[in-house]
This record gives C-alpha cells, sequence and structure tokens, in this order.
C-alpha cells in the first residue's frame, strides 16, 4: 500500500457500528489524511534485512520517519474517530533477554485496543501488508456468542 495520487482511502471507506466502545465516528468524518506509506518504506526494510545495524539505521532514519512512522501516525489518527486511540510501535526491538541481538524491528505495527478486549493490528513489512483483529479475555457472554457463532 503505496502512496499514489487519486482519492484517499478515507473517501471510500465505510462507517462502523460499534460496541458502546470510545471510537465509532464515521472515517469520512475525520479531519486526518493518509496517503498511504512512502514509496521508501520497502526498500528501507529490504535494506535494514541485510544490514541491521546502528550506521544503517542512522544513515536511513529520514527514510523512515517520512515514509513509515509518519504515515503510519497519520493512519493511525484517521482510524481513532471509528475505532479508538492507535498505538504505534516503537522501531527499536528490546534485546535484552533474547540471543537476537539485531537492534530494529523489521517491520512497522500499529495496534488499536478497546475496552471491550477487541483489538486490531496492522503491519508492514517486506511480506506485505498484515491485518488482524481479536478478542482479548472475552467476558463470559462474549465468549459463549463466539461459541455459538463457531458452532454455526
Amino acid at each position: 500500500m503505496l502512496r499514489r495520487s487519486g482519492a484517499s482511502p478515507a473517501a471510500s471507506a465505510p462507517s462502523c457500528e460499534t460496541d458502546g466502545d470510545e471510537g465509532g465516528g464515521d472515517i469520512r468524518d475525520s479531519e486526518a489524511h493518509f496517503d498511504g506509506f512512502g514509496r521508501g518504506a520497502l526498500a528501507l526494510y529490504r535494506g535494514l534485512a541485510k544490514d541491521n545495524s546502528r550506521d544503517y539505521w542512522h544513515a536511513h532514519k529520514e527514510s523512515y520517519v517520512a515514509d513509515v512512522a509518519d504515515p503510519m501516525h497519520a493512519l493511525a489518527e484517521l482510524l481513532a474517530p471509528t475505532f479508538g486511540e492507535g498505538k504505534v510501535f516503537r522501531p527499536n526491538r528490546d534485546v535484552r533477554f533474547t540471543p537476537d541481538k539485531r537492534p530494529y524491528k523489521e517491520n512497522a505495527s500499529l495496534a488499536i485496543s478497546r475496552p471491550s478486549g477487541a483489538a486490531l493490528y496492522l503491519e508492514l513489512s517486506t511480506r506485505g501488508l498484515r491485518l488482524g483483529g481479536g478478542l482479548w479475555q472475552p467476558a463470559r457472554d462474549q465468549l459463549v456468542r463466539f461459541r455459538e457463532l463457531q458452532d454455526d
């Protein structure tokens, strides 16, 4: 999902019914604007896969900010009225308790969680764009409804 000319994705985005959690607005009413990720995003992550070093990172940090971080924050802002506040993951890895000491993540991620336990996850990497959703620690009535749906 790289930047392209033409209508913004928000122009055709549907509204979202909610379960009473924060959010619930219509994406089309948002003042935020998301044009996609920059053309340098995938090149940045391909290079990082080959040279995951502090030197590489600092030489390409401007590309990270312009092509990855700024667009990811813009997307989070655009989605906030409908889905709730998003959290953009930091690019640094926690290497304290792992033998893999590569200092930087080779993907960019955004998570949105709701008080009900519902969550959305978006990840951009050289493998593509991944979108996931789920429910964390559902209440008993939510779990019963979910299991009933699985049985159908």
